[in-house]
């Protein structure tokens, strides 16, 4: 069964891409989340099991938590895959490179196709129904969301172990031609090699060639890894049903390049590894003497067989939950659910089917434990399919309210103009759409990451010709979306002028729905779009616009209605834009489609023969039209359109009135047959559908089923005509993808048609209209005059009339009588910002104050914030900031919050949460780089040379001819000297390095804080390194010793004689500090310690105020830090870089990890900048 996404339109490409690896390298599914907290994770299209099986890995040394995991996959075959490794898994019985040959290789040995089937053949027998499967021994860790699921799932499993091993000559000829066909689908060599790089990343200039050359390989031999033996009389090969079955059983591909390989980091395999790293022992054993294609498929396997253990051990606190269907039908189900408790939103589960959804009722019903909120939400590259706008809007309320919750997008995008193109993800009003979602990625503000895009910059550096291929330009971006709410402090959306909302509708309408130009010629630069990311038609339809509209107005406080005609009837008087008009009725109102404004009947027509619908009692503002396409018509079509058209056209619907035609292209199509029960002409006629699973492959006739206004086919009878049409995509300057009615290919019906033709109040099985944002409530958006203790506050975004752009943000506030009476005397008023989402309002001389929370930031500063108030109220505007030159945001880089969280369902807790997308690392999963050579390694000079972007170089020359650095600036030099000087001085045998932070002006206390570096690790999951290290705060106490003598060895004198011994030894190096970035330091510490920590937090006021207001020490205070509030304290395995002893002032260290700083706009610059 082909999925098509129900908020995009339908494609006719009639080969679907079967994906059996991945283009990524696996990431910890709980990165973002506070460590030892259970955390409940959606997965919109993994594909395969990469991230289940590396997240317990990635937390083997964190604190101990629960896992609920819920995958919805647009292909029953990939569950039916996964279920069967995990299961092998969870059995214990199989050998691990038996379970990689299973789960990764096209041909298997005969002994392993008989494992294949007995397996699968268990797997049926317990799968008859979801009772007995939840019965099963292995329904303690995998579950299914639904019964249909279940049935999909067990239909491929009798498939794998009914089919013959040996497949047939002509079998065998097909299996082969699909792998022909695959790789003739490469796009380009060079960008195949950027999606290696990742894996290898950040070594991928020493390893990407080989492991390009091994994918290669890999087509031709159809194994992953180690090439297999010729078949010989002796052994023999056949296709692994797990392939063979979706290849020969359906329309379906494989997905070049795509290697099994690509799922695992295999920088360590060419990197000089120090005696304690992990993979150190496999290093001088396993991979000493192979070549490096050798070596990486060994540490792709030994790292498949350490994350089996890891997902064995940890399943009796795992579940892993499936769901075949489509991801908006899921998500809309979901929230059905969780607002009303009903099991079905009556969505069909995918474009090419007429099943509706409905979850199980075990699961999801009185009592079922299945979440229905999560605290990750992962959608993986569907963005480019599906739109990054619908997944927003689809999958964002399913949030938890808490700071840590997260959802991921990926998609490509161009370097070059990285504002411009950020704008783009979101339908070009990335910022403004972003703000009245309520949803922001925090890297965007923060303009800090530790994900390097080093190794993709140098796989797309120009070939000898000095030209690049804009293919080359192009990157996979992956970012995370926060409730912009727990920024500020307050769920306020902000409202919009009437005027502003409508012209930002009737933009983002246009954008979607205008119509291109024929015949242009595109540039290079413009295919390489067209190849990389889908245009804005294949990507959106009316249905996922009126769910944008719906969202927007909701959270804006707007009359839907109101703002529906105004686009219908901007949409009538626009060329281009009118054949779509009609489709915006539906899913603008919570009960369908009932538009009285625009939806008023005519008088019936006296009609010798009038359809059956114009005699019902109750005739609806819309009807649901189906129509049956013989299937000669159908196929004719198909035949005639030509291959290159057919493969990038859209399916669209149409009413042909007695003037004007009318497009629909939230529709929904099957093949089988259609069953009619009741008469035409009562109101309680239905229709049901038998489909024919065989779809396009089969001979049933085509059934298209879609809304329309009641009055677009009674004014149109009795001529009016419905149709189905394949409408070849034409193509603008810059790309996108944009149909011309020029030429078509299709089948009409009159509506009189009663063979063909029926017309129903809802469309077939449905009982009701499906559930559309709309009648869902979402978030509250909070902005109905919020009380904040005795203030009242309303925010309201202003935009830019030509961009529709939102310029500035005005705040009105209300304040106590006590504010009143002063606001009245006129008394000063005082403006401070303390974050760049909190300015501080002090009336008088006095305590009086007020404290403004802002949805987005906004600088303020005497030239840009104006001020009026009235003896009532106060009204503040500022600018909204710009994430690359605003000065309010030069200090927010990693900012913390507190979340109350519940620990293994033990206590509940104030855990801090880093807001930024910082992503938490085990380092004892981490490879320790052996860097006892000098000078360091090439590769990682290069990694840290690309820290600072090509603009952050021209400020830093600026500033030294001018004006002192920003503290954001001086922190990134710090940290990368501190980065190249701990490197050096573990090549030159000095073991850890020991660097002071000193305060420029001496009288404040000299060295402030000291910084051990015990090691540097590879972080492979993100492409960079990281220094391993402590940092210990330094007060009187702990410099002079308190009169506490040393642990071991009975001296004394604190920790200020220790390091005067390392100082005259060399072994210290002094970085000098101003005021700013040491508060800078301050800051970004508890981040620091969060992303590694190890402990479980004891809680109290000084974490409180350490995430507060940063870490806080000095010469005359003690430390009010959370360093040694938790069970951790100072690392073990750094006394020995201390001399051996064990000081007392030293437990107050607090383990932290740093890493390459990079600002995240880098990837979004060109590489010639």
């Amino acid at each position: 069964m082909k999925h098509s996404a129900l908020h995009s339109s339908v494609s006719c490409d009639l080969v679907e891409p079967f994906q059996m690896g991945s283009f990524r390298p696996a990431v910890n599914l709980a990165e973002h989340l506070p460590q030892g907290v259970d955390a409940d994770i959606l997965l919109l299209g993994a594909g395969d099991a990469r991230d289940i099986l590396y997240t317990p890995y990635a937390e083997r040394c964190f604190p101990k938590r629960n896992f609920d995991i819920t995958t919805c996959e647009n292909d029953e075959n990939h569950i039916a895959r996964n279920i069967l490794l995990f299961s092998l898994i969870l059995d214990g019985e199989t050998t691990f490179l038996a379970m990689w040959e299973i789960y990764y290789h096209t041909d298997l040995t005969e002994a392993n196709v008989k494992l294949v089937g007995a397996q699968t053949k268990k797997l049926a027998a317990l799968s008859k129904t979801l009772q007995g499967w939840n019965a099963g021994p292995y329904a303690a860790t995998l579950r299914f969301c639904d019964q249909k699921t279940l049935s999909l799932v067990r239909a491929v499993w009798i498939g794998y172990h009914s089919a013959p091993p040996k497949v047939n000559t002509r079998g065998k000829s097909l299996y082969n031609w699909h792998w022909r066909l695959a790789k003739s689908r490469e796009i380009v060599l060079q960008g195949s090699k950027k999606a290696i790089s990742r894996s290898c990343a950040p070594l991928s200039m020493q390893t990407a060639d080989v492991l390009l050359a091994a994918t290669r390989d890999k087509w031709d031999t159809h194994t992953s890894g180690r090439p297999v033996a010729a078949n010989t009389a002796d052994t023999k090969y056949y296709p692994n049903r797990v392939f063979a079955l979706p290849l020969l059983a359906g329309p379906s591909v494989f997905k070049y390049p795509t290697n099994p390989m690509l799922a695992y980091h295999l920088a360590p395999a060419q990197a000089a590894l120090a005696e304690r790293s992990p993979f150190y022992n496999a290093a001088v054993t396993l991979l000493a003497g192979l070549e490096t294609r050798d070596k990486l498929w060994a540490l792709a396997e030994l790292q498949f067989i350490e994350q089996i253990h890891t997902f064995k051990a940890a399943a009796p606190r795992m579940t892993v939950r499936f769901m075949a269907g489509d991801y908006f039908a899921f998500c809309y189900t979901l929230r059905h659910n969780l607002e009303t408790g009903q099991t079905s939103a009556q969505w069909y589960r995918a474009q090419m089917t007429f099943d509706i959804l409905e979850l199980a009722r075990s699961e999801y019903g009185n009592g079922g434990k299945a979440p229905r909120q999560f605290d990750s939400i992962d959608t993986y590259n569907s963005s480019d399919r599906t739109g990054t706008t619908n997944l927003l809007v689809a999958a964002g309320p399913l949030l938890k309210d808490a700071p840590s919750s997260t959802l991921y997008t990926e998609g490509m995008h161009k370097m070059g103009k990285p504002e411009w193109e950020y704008e783009q993800l979101l339908c070009g009003h990335t910022t403004a759409i972003s703000i009245l979602l309520g949803l922001v990625p925090m890297t965007v503000w923060t303009n800090a990451t530790a994900v390097s895009p080093a190794d993709e910059i140098l796989a797309s550096r120009p070939d000898a010709s000095g030209k690049a291929d804009p293919m080359q330009t192009r990157f996979m971006s992956r970012l995370a979306w926060k409730q912009s709410k727990h920024m500020s402090g307050q769920d306020i959306s902000p409202l919009l002028r009437h005027g502003d909302l409508l012209r930002l509708t009737q933009k983002i309408y246009c954008k979607i729905f205008q119509r291109g130009h024929t015949g242009v010629q595109l540039s290079l630069e413009a295919q390489a779009r067209l190849i990389q990311r889908k245009g804005w038609r294949a990507q959106h339809n009316t249905a996922g616009f009126s769910a944008l509209l719906s969202a927007i107005g909701k959270r804006a406080q707007a009359n839907l209605a109101e703002l529906c005609i105004f686009l219908v009837q901007h949409a009538a008087t626009t060329s281009g834009q009118d054949t779509y008009r009609h489709a915006l009725f539906f899913g603008m109102s919570p009960d369908g489609p009932s538009l009285p404004e625009l939806c008023v009947l005519d008088p019936p027509k006296r009609l010798a023969r009038p359809p059956g619908f114009t005699q019902w009692t109750d005739i609806p503002m819309g009807v649901a039209v189906t129509f049956v396409v013989p299937t000669d018509r159908w196929q004719f079509a198909i035949l005639e359109c030509p291959r290159e058209a057919l493969m990038e056209a859209h399916l669209i619907a149409t009413v042909d009135g007695v003037v004007n035609r009318s497009c629909y292209t939230d529709i929904h199509v099957a093949f089988g047959n259609v069953t009619a029960k009741g008469s035409p002409t009562k109101d309680n006629f239905t229709i049901a559908v038998q489909e024919d699973k065989d779809g396009w492959k089969g001979t049933s006739p085509m059934i298209v089923s879609f809304y329309v206004p009641t009055m677009v086919i009674r004014s149109g009878l009795p001529d009016a005509k419905v149709g189905i049409h394949y409408v070849p995509v034409d193509y603008e300057a810059d790309g996108l993808e944009e149909p011309t009615f020029d030429v078509e290919y299709g089948f009409q019906a009159s509506i009189s048609d009663a063979k063909h033709v029926f017309i129903t109040k809802f469309r077939p099985n449905q009982t009701a209209y499906q559930v559309t944002e709309c009648a869902l409530k979402g978030p509250d958006p909070g902005n109905k005059a919020t009380t904040l203790a005795t203030t009242k506050l309303r925010i309201s975004a202003n935009m830019q009339p030509a961009s529709g752009n939102i310029a500035s943000i005005t705040e009105l506030i209300v304040p106590s009588e006590a504010g009143k009476k002063l606001l009245a005397a006129s008394a000063p008023i005082t403006l401070h910002q303390t974050s760049p989402f909190k300015i501080d309002i002090s009336l008088g001389t006095g305590p009086e104050a007020l404290t403004l929370h802002a949805t987005f930031p906004v600088p303020i500063t005497t030239d840009n914030a104006t001020v009026k108030h009235t003896p009532g109220f106060l009204e503040l505007t500022a600018p909204l900031a710009s994430p690359l030159t605003s000065p309010s945001l030069n200090t927010f880089l990693f900012p913390t919050t507190l979340s109350q969280t519940n620990n293994n369902n033990k206590t509940t807790t104030q855990t801090p949460v880093t807001m930024a997308a910082l992503p938490n690392i085990s380092l004892c999963t981490l490879p320790i780089l052996n860097l006892n050579t000098s000078p360091p390694p090439a590769w990682l000079t290069t990694l840290a040379s690309l820290t600072l972007t090509p603009r952050e170089r021209l400020l830093r020359q600026a500033s030294r001819a001018t004006t002192d650095p920003t503290p954001r600036q001086s922190l990134k030099e710090s940290l990368l000297g501190l980065f190249l000087l701990a490197a050096a001085g573990q090549g030159r045998g000095n073991g850890a390095a020991v660097f002071a932070l000193t305060h420029a002006d001496a009288s404040r206390g000299g060295v402030q804080l000291v910084v051990v570096v015990g090691a540097v690790r590879l972080d492979g999951p993100h492409g960079s390194v990281v220094v391993d290290g402590a940092a210990v705060p330094l007060t009187r106490e702990v410099v002079l010793g308190g009169g506490d003598e040393c642990a071991e060895g009975g001296d004394g004198g604190g920790v200020g004689g220790f390091l005067a011994r390392l100082g005259g030894a060399g072994r210290v190096v002094r970085v000098v500090v101003g005021e700013a970035e040491l508060q800078l330091w301050k800051r970004c510490l508890p981040a620091w310690a969060e992303r590694c920590r190890e402990w479980e937090h004891r809680g109290g006021a000084r974490v409180s105020m350490c995430v507060r207001g940063g870490c806080r020490w000095g010469w005359g205070m003690g430390s009010r830090c959370c360093v040694g509030a938790g069970w951790g304290g100072f690392p073990g395995s750094l006394w020995t870089c201390l001399g051996g002893r064990r000081w007392r002032g030293m437990p107050r260290g607090l383990r932290s990890v740093r890493c390459l700083l990079r600002g995240w706009w880098r990837s979004w610059c060109m590489w010639s900048r």
